[in-house]
């Protein structure tokens, strides 16, 4: 996506935020593996649009959300593990002088840095504002069987096309399967119930899920 686009894809946007969003994909989200690449915070903000608007929450600042989405990947490739931390730390840290920060309140700032911190579902925190919780939601992803094998495989193409279907069945058990620890997230659980009871159905033979993974990753 380019910044000749992003109005058109997001409609709500301001001139400064097409600027916004070039200088953190170049500068931090470019150094980041392949799920936490530009493709990646797009469908990020593009879904937390989605989920504002379903959710009804006109209430919600826009450019809040934008922020939180274009923010919270920020330092994947410095420390995958401390990420959160370390972007919350930013957002506080240079309020007053990121360019682009220095446009928000300082009660907008503690929405974004919040959310940048709680977004993690593999995280004990709960979320403390209705935008940790849709950050929290749209980072997750969207419970479509297509559009996770995808993202694994694009994660992953280094590897021989055997592990690479191996790890998908692995991860996809481990993260999505019915015990998987994103069903612990009560927030995207909740959110996408319909979705999960049809993604339930992948999970239901072990074969098929693997003809699934072999017609995806190919």
């Amino acid at each position: 996506m380019t910044n000749s686009d992003l109005k058109d894809v997001f409609n709500e946007v301001e001139d400064w935020q097409e600027e916004a969003r070039e200088y953190y994909l170049d500068m931090f989200i470019s150094k980041n593996d392949p799920g936490h690449n530009r493709e990646h915070v797009d469908a990020v903000y593009r879904t937390m649009l989605e989920i504002k608007e379903k959710r009804n929450a006109f209430d919600l600042d826009q450019r809040v959300l934008f922020m939180c989405a274009y923010l919270h990947d920020l330092f994947v490739w410095k420390n995958r593990k401390h990420h959160h931390i370390l972007a919350a730390h930013y957002v506080y840290e240079h309020a007053n002088t990121d360019i682009f920060l220095r446009r928000f309140a300082s009660y907008d700032i503690e929405y974004i840095a919040n959310a940048i911190l709680e977004h993690r579902s593999s995280g004990s925190l709960k979320t403390s504002s209705e935008y940790s919780m849709i950050l929290r939601i749209a980072d997750n992803g969207k419970p479509e069987i297509y559009s996770i094998i995808k993202r694994i495989y694009e994660c992953n193409k280094e590897m021989s096309l055997s592990d690479a279907r191996e790890h998908a069945f692995k991860h996809l058990i481990e993260k999505f399967g019915p015990n998987g620890y994103i069903r612990k997230d009560e927030y995207w659980t909740k959110y996408y119930k319909d979705e999960i009871e049809l993604l339930d159905k992948e999970f239901e033979s072990d074969e098929n899920l693997k003809e699934k993974i072999r017609e995806i990753i190919c």
